[in-house]
Order: structure tokens, then sequence, then C-alpha cells
């Protein structure tokens, strides 16, 4: 379908909507709620650096302060929230 002498197709023109919206979460239930506060526990000690803590993350894991190896990234709750780390090669 066109518009009337314009050469317009409407329905092509028009923009899909975003794929993820990653900065909001629609939570299906008790046992999905629960799943959230877990990823985030996990981002928020293990991934997140702190500025209270003079930058540090406050439970670091392995990877932490590595100068060489891979560069990657784990992704939790859909993109939500993103952490960057040395893959230990």
């Amino acid at each position: 379908m066109q518009t009337k002498g314009v050469g317009i197709d409407p329905v092509a023109d028009v923009a899909p909507p975003p794929a993820v919206e990653p900065d909001r979460l629609v939570l299906l239930g008790e046992n999905h709620l629960r799943h959230v506060v877990d990823e985030y526990l996990v981002h928020y000690h293990e991934e997140r650096n702190h500025q209270g803590g003079g930058g540090q993350i406050i439970e670091p894991g392995n990877e932490v302060g590595l100068v060489e190896g891979t560069i990657c990234r784990r992704e939790r709750l859909g993109g939500m929230f993103n952490y960057y780390y040395r893959d230990a090669a």
C-alpha cells in the first residue's frame, strides 16, 4: 500500500521497536524476582567498583588485576549489567 502521490510505503517506513530495553525489567513472579535479586547481588559484590571503597570491588575474583589475556564480557540480566575482565590465557 502506498500513500497517494508520495510513493512511500507507510508500513516499511516505521522503525521497529527495540528488541531489548536493558534499563527495564518485567518481573514474572516470585521465582523471577529472586533470580533478579540474586544476579544483582553477585554483580554488586563481585563485579562492580565502589566509590566509597576507593574504587575497589568488594569481593574480587581471580581475574581482577590481570594485564594479559583476552578481554571478555559477562552479561547479567539480559545486558542490564555488564562486567568486563581479562580471561586468564
